[in-house]
């Protein structure tokens, strides 16, 4: 028994001193390497996009100022009046006005340098969100930026073109109220006068739908797939507030943030309230225009100064540039052709019908809208963006 116990004491021995030795030489654990977990991407910088909206307003602009200026001016007879007057005058003014802004935005994206350099200041998020916030809060910040002033030059030499294609149409019907005064049909008083101001009244307040004639191409245009040439010299800030707020619906375009949340925030950019007075007062005058012409020549008149050449000047002083005043026409009265007083003449050049300036001295002229302002409150910096400046510079 004793001997049985002095066995099993010695194998316990044997076995603690075998485990110590076994701990005294096997290696310590390696340490467990630390493991890398990579910071997701930060997210792209979108595509160029802008919303519907902005295209259907440039489309509606774009096709109501090719419509207007098809206008002729050849009368052959006293039934054309009323048709011509139909397609010039049906345009709502608020919806033409944000057509101006609208157009003038996608014709800024044409510019290359402008829409890079704001596509650079909007690759990190937390800086585009910052450069979003500027841009819808004061629209002159975006004269700031390389390439506005190109961009803006193309805005201002393509409403020019289009105001003073519309103004020639304006001077060549406006010439013709003169013209017909020598034709004994256009001499005849107009029946259903007060139904014919009526229908001018309700088609300036039914907004026009926008052609996808013109709405793919802008929209293609607008993002690059398909550029439309313009051409123009660089103007430099300040502009007026049409222009400066298409650049900034370029700028929202050109950083992707045009579209979906921000839409309501650029259909806000698109109203400007001094061009819209502009407009505005060009539909009142016509009114009046229409609501005292007797004969159809006076007709004519109101279709060529109030609708066509108002219009134009609208868009031309949106751009900035006012446009050159027509030559003044040689006016003859309708009664017996002989030749009208030089100072009847300059009235009839400043607004006055033809009646105004040859037998009803009662009949007041239309009033001229006021002149475009520069746009108030946006001081620009006169230097590039800095390093120190509230934006940092974009990666060069």
């Amino acid at each position: 028994m004793i001997s049985r116990f002095r066995a099993l004491t010695c194998l316990l021995a044997i076995g603690a001193s075998l485990g110590l030795a076994a701990c005294e030489t096997a290696p310590p654990p390696a340490p467990l390497a630390p493991v890398y977990v990579p910071l997701p991407p930060p997210p792209p910088l979108p595509n160029v996009a802008v919303s519907q909206g902005v295209v259907e307003h440039a489309a509606v602009f774009q096709g109501y100022m090719q419509r207007a200026s098809a206008v002729r001016a050849d009368f052959q007879a006293v039934g054309q009046i009323q048709e011509r007057l139909t397609v010039a005058q049906a345009y709502e003014p608020a919806q033409l006005q944000r057509g101006v802004v609208a157009y003038g935005a996608i014709v800024a994206l044409q510019d290359p340098t402008f829409v890079r350099t704001i596509r650079e200041f909007g690759r990190d998020p937390t800086q585009r969100q910052e450069l979003v916030r500027r841009l819808v809060a004061n629209p002159g910040y975006v004269a700031n930026f390389e390439g506005a002033s190109g961009a803006a030059g193309l805005v201002v030499s393509a409403l020019q073109n289009q105001a003073l294609t519309l103004l020639g149409a304006g001077n060549r019907v406006k010439q013709a109220a003169y013209d017909t005064q020598r034709q004994r049909p256009f001499l005849a008083d107009i029946p259903g006068r007060p139904e014919r101001l009526r229908a001018a009244q309700a088609v300036g307040v039914q907004p026009l739908v926008a052609d996808p004639f013109f709405a793919e191409p802008l929209r293609n245009a607008a993002v690059g797939a398909t550029p439309i040439a313009f051409t123009g010299e660089a103007v430099a800030a300040p502009y007026t507030a049409s222009v400066a707020r298409a650049l900034t619906v370029a700028a929202l375009a050109a950083l992707g943030e045009a579209d979906g949340a921000n839409a309501q925030a650029v259909e806000s950019l698109l109203a400007e309230p001094v061009n819209s007075y502009c407009f505005n007062l060009s539909k009142l005058n016509l009114y009046q225009c229409l609501s005292v012409a007797k004969p159809y020549y006076e007709d004519v008149f109101c279709l060529g100064q109030h609708i066509l050449i108002d219009t134009a000047n609208c868009v031309g002083r949106a751009s900035g540039r006012a446009l050159a005043p027509p030559a003044p026409p040689a006016l003859t009265t309708a009664t017996n052709l002989t030749p009208v007083p030089q100072g009847q003449v300059a009235a009839a050049v400043g607004g006055a019908p033809p009646s105004v300036a040859s037998r009803a001295p009662s009949l007041a002229p239309s009033a001229t809208p006021a002149p475009p302002v520069s746009l108030p409150g946006t001081p620009v910096a006169t230097q590039p963006i800095s390093p120190d400046a509230p934006v940092p510079t974009a990666p060069r």
